[in-house]
């Protein structure tokens, strides 16, 4: 009996001796699994393994998520620290491609990962086509969407199906009852709008700039180019057929439009200037024919005689249309860098009173005059005062100087440049051409890329 007892109690507690290293070896492995913690920091430990940091950061996000909400409209950082602005209240934590907001005219698509950390996209630049304000339009009748600039398009209007606008309010008394085409664009920001229309002989397409598409919304309009400084919105141009005594000049023609921008390189400003003869103030920028002017004697010139006892011009001046204007020529494509077969001379004299050569003005420096205009102000611009001069057709443009000579008398002409501006902009005497002062007063003289970064 006794020897039983003993085996039982000795079974007992080696059954006890096992489930205590069993525990033992349990406690040890769960108190090797508990993270640890550094710095005195207090361990919080929540479901899926997040920790308090985490939860803070989401709470913060959250707290500034509904803030933003507050305000009306929804802000999210995106990686990059952007601010992407949408007009929705919420964002789904489902994927969704291709998603069109219904509260905004902006277009804006928005693709997700399928984890936890969502990706925004970047915000839409403004210029993109997605955020036009365009109004949307299907079928024959519509605009002709001008998308960037520059812009050409070339068409004819006896193909031409709309005939909607008859008379324009900034023109009642002209009849545009042919055929036209309508075209539409866009701009963000104030800056100038330059566009010109070519045709051949017999055809007479006139252009008008409006506010709408309604005949009643002209702003202005020309035979064949115009040009208007615009605040950022919505305009159209008709390019329409001229009706002479009931008989339509439909053809071919050519458009040419550009855009720039008041913080561009080819900024102009906008403005209303005073001219001689007249009460009828000119607005700028201004386009219209452009008159070829002869040459001007020059500071150095002037100087270079006074050195020589006056031997070159005895009386200052040259005595005649020709008197050495082959030096000035040499003297000419030497400033500027400008090479080209100079042909123009001396400006006239006896008109009534000045001599040939001779500005209204004191001599300008040689580079200036050889990217000289001239316009008929009642006030003349400061000497050497930047003018943008451009053709809309080449689209080529120069930084010209103003203030040296005051001129043409012909009011129907906007102004005169001197032939190297028009040996680069490809142009001759009386050809249309556009005169902005330049916003940009540091341009150097001569030509420049309008166009450039």
């Amino acid at each position: 009996m006794r020897k039983k007892l003993l085996k039982k109690c000795s079974n007992n507690l080696l059954i006890f001796f096992l489930v205590s290293l069993l525990c033992l070896a349990y406690f040890h492995a769960c108190s090797t699994s508990l993270p640890s913690v550094k710095d005195g920091g207090e361990l919080s430990i929540l479901g899926d393994g997040i920790t308090s940091e985490k939860v803070e950061s989401k709470k913060e996000h959250s707290s500034q998520e509904r803030i933003l909400r507050e305000r009306g409209t929804s802000e999210y950082l995106n990686d990059a620290g952007l601010k992407d602005n949408r007009q929705n209240d919420a964002i789904s934590e489902k994927p969704d491609t291709a998603r069109e907001s219904t509260s905004s005219p902006e277009r804006w698509v928005d693709s997700e990962p399928s984890t936890p950390e969502r990706k925004v996209p970047e915000p839409i630049q403004e210029t993109s086509p997605d955020t036009s304000q365009i109004p949307s339009c299907s079928g024959a009748h519509c605009p002709i969407v001008i998308g960037s600039f520059p812009y050409k398009d070339n068409r004819d209007t006896k193909r031409a199906t709309r005939k909607r606008f008859s008379r324009y309010n900034c023109a009642p008394n002209t009849d545009e009852s042919g055929g036209e085409y309508l075209y539409v664009f866009e701009v963000k920001k104030p800056g100038s709008l330059l566009a010109m229309l070519t045709n051949a002989k017999g055809v007479d397409i006139d252009i008008h700039l409006l506010s709408s598409p309604s005949a009643s919304a002209c702003l202005v309009r020309n035979d064949k180019g115009l040009s208007r400084h615009i605040s950022p919105g919505v305009y159209y141009i008709a390019a329409d057929t001229f009706v002479s005594k009931g008989t339509p000049k439909p053809g071919a023609y050519s458009i040419y439009v550009h855009f720039f921008p008041d913080n561009s390189r080819c900024g102009m400003k906008s403005d209303a200037i005073p001219r001689i003869n007249t009460t009828k103030l000119l607005s700028m920028p201004a386009t219209g024919p452009v008159v070829k002017e002869a040459h001007l004697l020059t500071a150095e010139e002037h100087t270079a005689n006074l050195q020589s006892g006056k031997k070159h011009f005895p009386t200052g001046w040259p005595k005649s249309i020709r008197d050495r204007i082959s030096e000035h020529y040499a003297l000419s494509e030497k400033v500027s860098g400008y090479t080209m077969t100079r042909t123009e001379p001396w400006a006239p004299c006896c008109e009534p009173t000045n001599h040939y050569g001779q500005g209204s003005r004191s001599k300008p420096p040689a580079i200036a005059e050889t990217w000289y205009i001239n316009m008929r102000w009642k006030k003349a611009p400061k000497a050497g005062t930047r003018y943008i001069v451009f053709n809309p057709v080449t689209g080529k443009g120069v930084v010209a100087a103003a203030g040296y000579e005051n001129g043409p008398g012909n009011l129907s002409r906007i102004g005169g440049a001197s032939e190297e501006i028009h040996h680069h902009l490809g142009t001759g005497h009386l050809s249309l051409m556009t005169f902005g002062v330049a916003r940009k007063q540091s341009h150097k003289y001569g030509p420049i890329d309008c166009y450039a970064p």
